[in-house]
């Protein structure tokens, strides 16, 4: 009679991390999508600062509102990808969805002190860097979610499922960006409630999200494989300059469970050091290079040859990502935590600590077993 009761209790535990890992994967994506909205609203923002204050919105302060989003990213990515492997993906995924509806609200009610259009501004510069700090952190903290649950809901084509609820939906994200401010000043707003408008929206993403990232599970891997205590930090690749779907699949799958977060965070704040660097770089690099064989200054000549640039450097990175990433296409994330643990055995490393409550989920052997026939079901249905 108990070993019928401890069975249905197992069952039902089951089918409650799977429904959890199901909607982790949903509701992952959908936030993503305020993250594609913040980095793409912008441009149409611009124009309406240049319309209202003219002369006073230079490109120096354009570049500094921008850059600041990059400069919060980078921050939230490392910060964020150590929170989500050290503390858990609930915490990470919990105080970046705070921090992007915090920042979008900050900037669609920012104002200078006594009007001051200068401290405006300024105001946009720390607000969108606070936002930059949330849009930065649900990077390793969703992905490293959505993998995870999406090797548990669909081990097979996790990889499709993954690129679908990430990089696809961040698209999305620029997509309204482009229609959110279009669509207001059909409407006949005023540059004013437009811009304001346009950043408000973004905080109904995440915001729609929150409480189900109060009620989620970390996923049943990251119970299994974190390491909260003596982490080694062995990074086996990072840096990724090219197509963003890679940076999001690569970095979530090649990295074991117990640094993935971390590694994640790393990789993807190297991809926006490279953004950053490129937004800086790219007004000045048509000056340079736009200039004709009569030594006039053509712009869309200087814009075309950057634009060829970039390609090439694109063009270069997926050189190196084909020939130096392994396949993972037909592998289970499980079998790289197998290798890690297994280098960090041979390595003298105490993998005692590795896993949440193993002691009470039983030994290394019975949880390999049991998480093989928990596969094989899943394969099964």
């Amino acid at each position: 009679m108990t070993q019928l009761s401890e069975k249905s209790q197992d069952a039902t535990r089951n089918d409650r991390s799977r429904l959890s890992a199901i909607f982790t994967v949903i509701f992952s994506g959908f936030a993503l999508l305020s993250d594609g909205y913040q980095i793409g609203v912008l441009s149409l923002i611009n124009v309406c600062f240049t319309k209202i204050y003219g002369d006073q919105f230079t490109s120096e302060i354009s570049t500094r509102i921008g850059n600041s989003l990059f400069v919060g990213c980078i921050l939230g990515q490392i910060g964020f990808g150590y929170v989500c492997d050290r503390v858990g993906r609930k915490m990470g995924l919990m105080l970046t969805t705070f921090l992007v509806i915090l920042g979008a609200a900050l900037c669609a009610g920012s104002y200078g002190a006594n009007g001051s259009v200068e401290g405006l501004f300024w105001a946009l510069t720390v607000y969108r860097g606070i936002l930059g700090v949330g849009v930065g952190g649900e990077y390793p903290c969703s992905s490293a979610s959505a993998s995870e649950a999406a090797d548990e809901v669909m081990p097979g084509r996790r990889g499709m499922l993954f690129v679908f609820v990430t990089n696809f939906v961040i698209d999305c994200g620029f997509v309204l960006s482009a229609m959110i401010p279009l669509i207001l000043a059909a409407a006949g707003c005023s540059y004013e409630v437009i811009w304001r408008a346009s950043f408000a929206f973004g905080v109904l993403p995440p915001l729609s999200v929150l409480y189900f990232r109060f009620k989620m599970d970390n996923s049943e891997i990251y119970q299994k494989n974190s390491m909260k205590k003596n982490v080694p930090y062995v990074f086996m690749m990072m840096g990724e300059f090219g197509p963003g779907d890679m940076l999001g699949l690569v970095s979530a799958e090649i990295y074991p469970t117990a640094i993935r977060g971390t590694a994640y965070g790393w990789s993807a704040a190297i991809g926006k050091f490279g953004a950053f660097v490129g937004t800086t770089v790219f007004k000045p690099a048509i000056a340079t290079f736009g200039k004709n064989s009569s030594g006039v200054h053509d712009e869309i000549l200087g814009q075309s040859r950057v634009f060829i640039m970039a390609s090439c450097l694109a063009l270069l990175g997926s050189v190196f990502t084909y020939f130096l990433i392994p396949d993972y296409s037909k592998k289970g994330l499980h079998e790289e935590d197998e290798v890690f643990r297994q280098y960090l055995a041979d390595n003298g490393f105490d993998i005692s600590s590795v896993g949440q409550g193993q002691a009470d989920q039983g030994t290394p052997a019975q949880l390999e077993e049991a998480e093989l026939a928990d596969e094989k079901r899943v394969i099964k249905n």
